[in-house]
């Protein structure tokens, strides 16, 4: 696969444009300023205001390395007393739900795990997966995952509730945009580091409403029991204002002093996601990777890794070794996901591999 010169995505990545052999992502690149006093006014001008004197700040916690690291940060550096919020919309991982456990506990933070019917959101989810294999679009592989969006609602409930003003959330940083998944539903968005998507240009979130809308009336197996979820899931998501810090805008990744942190705490580590456990938490990240590498040659992690080149975290060459290994299918992780929305996995394989027949690259 043809592949950009200083980065490896490949020539199939949705607008992806090209110039002597070099993509439109790498030669537009500006490495961005982290300024730790930006955040240190907002920390202040939250203490002035704050009403709440057992809590600093809400934050989401994942159980992944992104927020297990920021969390720690948080107490040790900030001297923040957070309190910790988890949603689980069914499909939080094993090793993700014993990292929050035991963060929480050595760092002395209390916290709220929410959710609604584990058994409902996993039947909902099911009805989304079997209706999206019927008609298989890479611009509706997202679906799969619609109904966690609810945590993006329920972080401003919960914050209300305890009466805290500041919401802060670690999910991801520059190396995790990824603009194909827009691209896939024609939707040309370029994503600033960490932006919330309610900010995204009104012509393509209505560009995106008619592409959803066109595939569920083309593919009436849509309307369903999680028909009105899905479209609260676009209403949290893309809609619905919040004010959220995102941790990662004024912090730098650092991958050793990330690694030493994680060591110390004890950081649990999956064995279905092996060497690479960017988005361990969720189950069904390995689920949708299979489904992209199958039907369109790259992941996420190929856009992890170019992002991570650009960074200068890693060379074009060492991101090619990685990603070798990234892609690997993930078997027992789809395994896990497919057993707990009662599909057959065998199915799922013959769907995706007949899918390569009929496929209609970007």
């Amino acid at each position: 696969m043809e592949r950009c010169k200083k980065c490896i995505l490949p020539v199939n990545y949705p607008f992806l444009e090209f110039v002597d052999g070099i993509c439109h992502y790498c030669r537009n690149y500006k490495k961005k300023f982290i300024n730790d006093e930006k955040f240190l006014k907002i920390l202040n001008k939250n203490k002035i205001k704050n009403k709440n004197e057992n809590y600093d700040c809400l934050v989401g916690l994942s159980g992944g390395r992104d927020s297990a690291y920021g969390l720690y940060i948080l107490k040790e550096k900030y001297k923040l007393k957070p309190l910790a919020y988890t949603y689980d919309w069914g499909f939080v991982g094993e090793a993700a739900r014993m990292n929050i456990s035991k963060i929480c506990g050595l760092l002395n933070v209390e916290h709220i795990m929410r959710t609604d019917s584990i058994k409902k959101l996993r039947y909902l989810t099911s009805l989304n997966v079997k209706a999206l294999l019927k008609d298989l679009k890479l611009g509706m592989v997202p679906i799969v995952q619609s109904l966690d969006k609810k945590f993006l609602h329920l972080t401003k409930v919960v914050a209300k509730q305890n009466d805290i003003d500041l919401i802060i959330h670690f999910t991801g940083y520059e190396c995790e945009q990824r603009e194909f998944f827009l691209g896939f539903a024609n939707v040309n968005q370029k994503i600033s580091t960490n932006q919330h998507m309610f900010t995204y240009g009104i012509f393509n979130k209505l560009k995106l409403a008619i592409y959803y809308s066109y595939n569920f009336l083309k593919n009436p197996n849509y309307f369903n029991e999680a028909l009105f979820e899905n479209f609260k899931a676009f209403y949290f998501s893309f809609i619905e204002k919040n004010n959220m810090v995102h941790f990662y805008n004024h912090h730098e990744w650092n991958e050793d002093k990330i690694e030493k942190v994680l060591e110390k705490i004890g950081y649990i580590r999956s064995d279905d996601y092996r060497s690479n456990q960017w988005r361990m938490g969720d189950t069904q990240t390995a689920f949708n990777n299979y489904i992209y590498y199958n039907l369109c040659g790259f992941t996420e992690y190929d856009e992890f890794r170019s992002h991570q080149i650009r960074l200068g975290h890693i060379t074009r060459k060492k991101a090619l070794d990685l990603v070798k290994v990234d892609n690997k299918p993930k078997y027992k992780a789809i395994e896990k996901f497919c057993s707990l929305i009662d599909l057959n996995i065998d199915e799922f394989y013959k769907i995706v591999e007949n899918s390569k027949k009929n496929l209609v690259t970007f």
